[in-house]
């Protein structure tokens, strides 16, 4: 298991550029560490986000292989119009992502954290551009990694993302940062 300096990751979130709401779930991933470890799966109270629930995705990863959505907030499967339960999120992905997206599931599951700008496209007016951000849980018993990400950005319960296709691309930006591993004595 991989030992992270939680210290080190506190200083690395504060300096990333992300809005309030997203800095709001990092806040409480990192309240769930134990000592230098990634929180367990286990350790996240979903109540204690609830009014962030319907903006969120819960994945299962196993890196480099697959990564499947164990929950998708309710504004997120409205506005795609499909259930995202169950869904392989790699198929999912227009074929040119695909191995992308596998590669950016798998580093977050070892260990880091992703930001991101989409473009979503509406089924009315303009187009906005939502942040995400992809934080890590320790990995189960069964060498699966839990997965959080949270969209910032949602315009609404009742809007519908139009085309699905475009959503689902390659953001238009992304960066990766890894978390700080904790440095052992000689």
């Amino acid at each position: 298991m991989n030992t992270f300096s939680k210290r080190d990751a506190e200083r690395l979130v504060a300096s990333l550029n992300v809005g309030a709401l997203n800095r709001e779930l990092i806040a409480y991933w990192l309240s769930l560490w134990p000592g230098d470890a990634l929180p367990d799966r286990a350790s996240f109270n979903p109540a204690k986000l609830k009014h962030r629930l319907p903006e969120m995705i819960l994945f299962d990863v196993v890196p480099g292989k697959s990564v499947t959505v164990r929950l998708a907030g309710t504004n997120i499967v409205r506005g795609l119009r499909m259930e995202l339960k169950g869904c392989d999120w790699i198929a999912a992905a227009p074929p040119s992502f695909r191995a992308e997206r596998l590669r950016n599931f798998t580093s977050i599951a070892r260990g880091a954290i992703i930001v991101g700008q989409r473009r979503v496209p509406l089924n009315f007016g303009d187009s906005y551009v939502c942040e995400e951000i992809l934080l890590p849980f320790a990995p189960g018993a069964d060498g699966i990694h839990s997965v959080i990400c949270h969209i910032d950005g949602n315009p609404g319960p009742h809007v519908e993302i139009n085309p699905v296709s475009e959503a689902m691309a390659k953001p238009i930006a992304m960066a990766i940062f890894p978390l700080p591993q904790l440095k052992r004595a000689a």
